[in-house]
């Protein structure tokens, strides 16, 4: 029981080994499935250990031609079982790339010989292992003759989409029953631009309300006057952009005019994108509107998240600087966001600069303490973790993200039994978290409790966490 719990403490490296009930039932093995093992006590060793086998494997590999002319690589994965007398025996691919690089693969797996015997409970037993067999081309992959692309225009409308935008305004006709009800939305429009330069095929492609729907759809089936697309320079008839129309009572009682139309449609359709995690098109959107509209901060701090998201950091940075610019260094989701993006990128001591500018904005905020005792806690200080993490619970009791860090860096004290009690009220308060479950595992098997770890890991890999599953499947598959 002392060996499973240190096993079980460090973590685990699990080597590739496969699932034995993965196989499938159609097909005949040489070796009984049920008595192959995913793991023993000692495994099979291949002569000279993993690199041997490397080399092994790189020394006899032979890229099928055809691969070569199409440039086809990729990594394939085979599972094989090495039998009691250390015989390679029931090669199968469990991932496959290309039919001529699996049956390569295949070919050199049955050809390793030479394995140690695994060994459970003192006795020779088989045991299902999986391999990676990287083909790779080293030199120039053959140029294959370029597609023709075809040259297409989009449609457009008279004087731009400032224009459109001002068209649809001066002729929108509020519904006298939307009116009345209060009803108020955006309704998204796609059509198709015929090569008459008419609009055909319009429909709602997001709705805000029947009465405003069939108002937005007169109002497009009413414009005219496109310059139709083209294909290889011929008229086509092709789809116009997805545009919106707004319906607010206040602006419509009000007649205030918006001052450019183009630039708050292309913010809209951001907002849509960033909705859908469309992050490419809602920078390309933000980034029309700024264009036009360049002395307002909203759009530089929308599409500085939507350039944190997709990674393009240095770019947030850029645009985090100039929301703070136009702000005058007050607003607080600017320090917050960049703080944690800071974090993210290892600059530990910055990104505790902005979150505590974060916290002096909005002391009420419960976010900010939890971002910075994050920093805290990778630079050592687990002093001012802790009191960050409390602070953010004093704010919000039932903050789960604090809740669980609290745990963590009690843990990392080795302050275990207290741990465990932290995360134990996670799981009375949030009894669906998995983490909660994970860590409390963790604590249990520190105490060499293993019944009760073996039974929350479990619980926590029902709910999904993955770092949970090679612990289970390899120390708790008695319990």
């Amino acid at each position: 029981m002392r060996s499973r719990s240190a096993l079980l403490v460090a973590g685990i490296i699990i080597i590739c080994f496969c699932n034995a009930h993965s196989q499938s039932a159609s097909k005949s093995f040489s070796v009984n499935p049920k008595l192959v093992l995913d793991s023993a006590e000692v495994l099979p060793a291949y002569p000279g250990g993993d690199e041997a086998l490397s080399k092994f494997i790189a020394n006899n590999i032979v890229y099928p031609e055809i691969c070569k002319e199409n440039g086809i690589t990729g990594l394939v994965k085979v599972r094989y079982v090495v039998d009691v007398d250390g015989v390679v025996k029931d090669a199968r691919i469990i991932r496959s790339v290309d039919p001529n690089l699996d049956k390569e693969a295949l070919r050199i797996a049955n050809s390793i010989s030479g394995y140690s015997s695994g060994l459970d409970n003192g006795k020779k037993v088989p045991v299902s292992i999986c391999i990676p067999i990287r083909f790779k081309l080293t030199g120039k992959r053959p140029k294959l003759p370029p597609k023709k692309k075809k040259e297409i225009t989009n449609p457009t409308y008279p004087g731009g989409l400032n224009n459109l935008y001002k068209f649809i305004y001066e002729n929108k006709r509020y519904p006298t029953e939307a009116l009345n009800a209060g009803i108020t939305g955006v309704v998204r429009i796609s059509c198709i631009v015929d090569i008459d330069g008419t609009v055909k095929s319009a429909k709602v492609t997001q709705g805000a309300h029947p009465y405003l729907d069939q108002e937005a759809l007169r109002i497009a089936n009413s414009l005219t006057g496109f310059t139709p697309g083209t294909i290889d320079g011929e008229p086509a008839a092709l789809p116009y952009l997805n545009f919106p129309v707004g319906f607010s009572i206040n602006g419509y009682v009000a007649k205030q005019p918006i001052i450019n139309y183009q630039a708050k449609a292309a913010y809209d359709s951001a907002k849509t994108a960033m909705a859908q995690s469309d992050f490419v098109g809602a920078i390309k959107l933000y980034t029309e509107s700024i264009s036009l509209v360049p002395n307002n901060y909203v759009p530089y701090y929308e599409r500085a998240i939507a350039r944190y998201a997709k990674k393009q950091f240095s770019q947030a940075e850029l645009d985090f600087a100039e929301v703070l610019k136009l702000t005058g260094n007050e607003h607080f989701e600017t320090y917050l966001y960049r703080g944690v993006m800071r974090y993210e990128n290892g600059q530990t001591n910055y990104a505790i600069e902005d979150l505590t500018k974060a916290i002096k904005l909005n002391k009420s905020a419960s976010t900010p303490y939890v971002e910075r005792a994050k920093c805290f806690s990778v630079s050592g200080d687990f002093k001012s973790a802790r009191k960050d993490l409390l602070k953010s619970l004093k704010i919000e009791p039932k903050n789960l993200e604090a809740m669980l860090n609290l745990g963590v860096v009690t843990y990392t004290e080795g302050n275990i039994e207290r741990a465990l009690k932290q995360f134990l009220k996670v799981i009375e308060t949030y009894p669906r978290n998995g983490k909660a479950y994970y860590f409390s595992g963790m604590c249990y098997a520190r105490l060499r409790n293993m019944t009760h770890a073996c039974e929350n890991l479990i619980k926590a890999k029902e709910l999904g966490v993955q770092d949970a599953i090679p612990l289970v499947e390899n120390q708790c598959s008695d319990k």
